[in-house]
C-alpha cells in the first residue's frame, strides 16, 4: 500500500507472519493518516462462523466471503463496493464432457508404444505433452484427435488414462 492505492484487497486472514486482522487495521489507519480514500476489503475466511465475520467486519474489513467460493459471488461484491459493472457476451455452449463418446476401441489404432507415452503423459498431468502427442495421430482419425484434444482442454486427462490403461493390461 505504501507505493500504490489499489482499490480493493481481498484478505485472507489466515496470513504467516501478521494475521488478516492486524494487516486490516494498519492498511485503514494508514489510509486515514494519508487523508487517501481507504480501500475496500474484503476478508477470506474458510470459519464458517458468524462471530468470526463480526470480528472481521469490527477490525475494519468492508465484506466476507467464505471459502470455498464462486467468482460469481467475488464478481458481484466487487460490483457492490466498486460500483463497477460488467458486460457479459455470448459464449458458444461448453463443450460436452464426452466428446464423440470416445471409446477405448478408438485409441486401438494406435502403437503401444504410443499409448504407453500418451498414459504416462495424462498420468502425470502433463497437458503440453498429451497434446504433442496427439500431433502423431494419422489426419485421416481427425474424430479421434479432436476428442482427445477436447478432453485435454477441459483437463479430463483422468478420462484418457482410463481408456488406455485396458490396453497396455491386455484386457478389452
Amino acid at each position: 500500500m505504501r507505493s500504490h492505492s489499489p482499490n480493493l484487497i481481498l484478505m485472507d486472514l489466515q496470513m504467516p507472519r501478521m494475521n488478516g486482522y492486524e494487516a486490516t487495521r494498519q492498511i485503514k489507519a494508514q489510509a486515514r493518516n494519508q487523508t487517501q480514500n481507504a480501500p475496500i476489503i474484503i476478508a477470506l475466511t474458510a470459519s464458517a462462523l458468524r462471530e468470526e465475520a463480526q470480528k472481521m467486519l469490527m477490525a475494519g474489513c468492508d465484506d466476507v466471503i467464505y471459502k470455498p467460493f464462486q467468482a460469481e459471488e467475488l464478481f458481484s461484491k466487487m460490483a457492490t463496493h466498486l460500483g463497477v459493472s460488467y458486460l457479459y457476451t455470448a459464449s458458444a455452449p461448453a463443450p460436452s464432457l464426452q466428446p464423440q463418446a470416445l471409446t477405448a476401441a478408438d485409441l486401438k489404432i494406435m502403437p503401444e508404444s504410443w499409448l504407453q507415452q500418451l498414459h504416462q503423459a495424462t498420468v502425470s498431468g502433463d497437458d503440453v505433452w498429451a497434446r504433442e502427442l496427439i500431433q502423431e495421430v494419422p489426419q485421416a482419425d481427425s474424430a479421434l484427435v479432436d476428442a482427445l484434444s477436447a478432453l485435454i482442454e477441459q483437463l479430463r486427462l483422468d478420462l484418457i488414462s482410463d481408456l488406455i490403461e485396458p490396453l497396455l493390461h491386455g484386457s478389452d
